[in-house]
């Protein structure tokens, strides 16, 4: 999470996030990481946002359902080590991982959509992915920063290069229950 004088960015994973987050560092001055609670990194909700900042615009990124899923399941997200209800820090297989992550959103269809309302709420303003250097420039500007190099710059962390091999059975399965 990134807090201004005038907004606070949330970061949701795969959704060019990172770039826009190094761009609002670079281009205002008072702009701070907080990342709270410690070790949740920078990716943080709406519900931890402190609350001498709760009165600000809220703002992310959107990025198409579908290719958040597919974005998701080709990284490889659920290969990652989770805690088990033993306290076991063991790895999990996708099914276990959309499993977790469904229940945890307390959804049997529309994860992405679910996800995005407990991470933003339903009032926040969206950069948008598909032109993510024009929306992220013409927002900050709105604000009165004026930053060209935005325009410039190639977005960090949004293309698949680091995407592992995985069955192609698995993202259309992420993608069928979606729809």
């Amino acid at each position: 999470m990134i807090i201004t004088p005038n907004f606070v960015f949330l970061q949701m994973p795969r959704t060019g996030s990172t770039f826009c987050g190094e761009m609002i560092m670079d281009t205002i001055p008072e702009a701070v990481r907080y990342e709270e609670p410690p070790g949740r990194s920078k990716h943080n909700y709406r519900k931890d946002i402190p609350r001498e900042c709760k009165n600000l615009t809220i703002a992310g990124v959107k990025r198409d359902h579908f290719e958040l899923i597919e974005s998701w399941a080709c990284l490889g997200i659920w290969q990652t080590r989770h805690i088990d209800a033993e306290g076991v820090n063991r790895r999990i297989d996708f099914n276990e991982w959309y499993g977790r992550v469904k229940k945890q959103f307390n959804v049997d269809t529309g994860l992405v959509r679910a996800v995005y309302a407990e991470m933003f709420g339903s009032d926040t303003f969206f950069i948008d992915f598909a032109d993510l250097n024009r929306s992220l420039y013409d927002f900050l500007k709105s604000y009165g920063y004026d930053n060209k190099k935005i325009l410039a710059r190639s977005p960090v962390n949004v293309n698949e290069k680091k995407f592992k091999s995985i069955p192609l059975s698995m993202v259309n399965k992420i993608i069928r229950a979606e729809a």
